[in-house]
């Protein structure tokens, strides 16, 4: 995949760096909302996937599947969404036990308590 097929790019990750976490909730509903179920409708899965990273930036499939009492192929459809938007990045490296996290969202949360 090419980076101009994600949402956020890293160019554009640093170009908001400086936003609010609220406006970056806003930013990955609407990534969420653009990457729907491809028909034009709004997949409530991937909101709410979105709003658990806001509770806990880190994510397994299994976590992911519990959460929104989906098997593991839906959690798993949904969480490589978010990937391919550039919301969730996979930090291990391993084919399997992956686990992802909200980059964007620790950087935020990080850049609140500096402020503080």
């Amino acid at each position: 995949m090419e980076r101009s097929d994600r949402v956020f790019s890293h160019r554009d990750r640093g170009a908001v760096a400086g936003c609010h976490l609220a406006d970056w909730r806003t930013a990955c509903a609407v990534a969420a909302v653009s990457l729907g179920t491809g028909d034009g409708s709004l997949s409530v899965l991937l909101l709410d996937l979105v709003d658990r990273l806001f509770e806990n930036p880190a994510i397994t499939l299994p976590e992911a599947a519990r959460h929104l009492k989906v098997t593991h192929r839906a959690a798993k459809l949904n969480v490589d969404k978010l990937v391919r938007a550039g919301i969730l990045t996979e930090i291990t490296g391993r084919i399997r036990h992956k686990l992802y996290v909200a980059l964007g969202i620790l950087e935020r949360l990080e850049a609140s308590r500096a402020v503080s």
